[in-house]
């Protein structure tokens, strides 16, 4: 799962399958649902997020990027910290 936020263009992404999206759906204004081929939901965006949550009350927001994780605190510090531990799926 890759969770990020981007505060340039107000979007909320949140991945749970890296495998290609077939189509996308807009499902309520706003928020677009990615669904693989197999019809399985793969994520989704939320445009305009701030408007429904506050991100300055999040304690502790993470995403992984690569071999990469993200950490944004509260207070608004990034940390960038290489991944060592490998994380495996349901399946393995």
């Amino acid at each position: 799962m890759r969770i990020a936020y981007d505060a340039e263009v107000d979007i909320l992404t949140i991945d749970l399958d890296s495998k290609s999206i077939e189509v996308s759906e807009e499902v309520l204004p706003g928020v677009v649902a990615d669904f693989g081929n197999d019809g399985r939901l793969m994520g989704f965006e939320i445009m305009d997020a701030s408007k429904f949550t506050d991100f300055s009350q999040v304690k502790v927001f993470m995403s992984q990027w690569g071999d990469e994780d993200r950490v944004l605190d509260s207070s608004g510090a990034l940390s960038v910290l290489p991944r060592t531990i490998k994380t495996q799926s349901a399946g393995d």
